[in-house]
């Protein structure tokens, strides 16, 4: 987060490449919602079990998702597109402090949701699995469409 805001705030403030961050949000979420609305409507076999369980399952969760490449991608086009929006508009020290809250939102995010997933198998059937992950797949795409709007937005400015 430090790295977007502090070293590539500057280069932000270009069109091309907040055309290009708002592009690269906007396909990375869509695709991303497309494949859960895929995916929901797949039969989800909730007893199968593939490998070892792990000693600490939150951590390993944490640093698979830390060591995924389009986790990179997620920092530059998600993450940078919603602080380049707010470069030169608004004080840097206000720009760090809503930073922040996506951070933290999003670790937030992270925990309940491996919490959820733990726990929360022996109360989801397949059927609302299918139905959570169809919505949250529609959701997905209708912000990557609203990232879309912003680029082409910014791209006839």
């Amino acid at each position: 987060m430090l790295v977007v805001f502090f070293g590539l705030s500057s280069l932000l403030d270009t069109r091309g490449v907040k055309v290009l961050i708002w592009s690269m949000g906007a396909l990375i979420l869509c695709y991303l919602g497309v494949q859960s609305i895929r995916t929901g409507g797949r039969k989800i076999d909730f007893e199968q079990q593939t490998g070892s369980p792990s000693k600490n399952p939150f951590l390993v969760g944490y640093l698979v998702n830390i060591s995924n490449p389009i986790a990179a991608v997620f920092w530059l086009g998600i993450f940078g597109s919603l602080i380049s929006a707010s470069v030169g508009v608004r004080p840097a020290l206000e720009g760090l402090v809503r930073g922040s809250t996506i951070l933290i939102g999003i670790l937030i995010w992270h925990t309940s949701m491996s919490i959820l997933t733990h726990w929360g198998k022996r109360f989801v059937n397949e059927k609302s699995a299918r139905v959570i992950s169809i919505v949250a797949g529609g959701m997905l795409f209708l912000f990557g469409l609203r990232f879309g709007f912003f680029a082409v937005r910014t791209l006839l400015a």
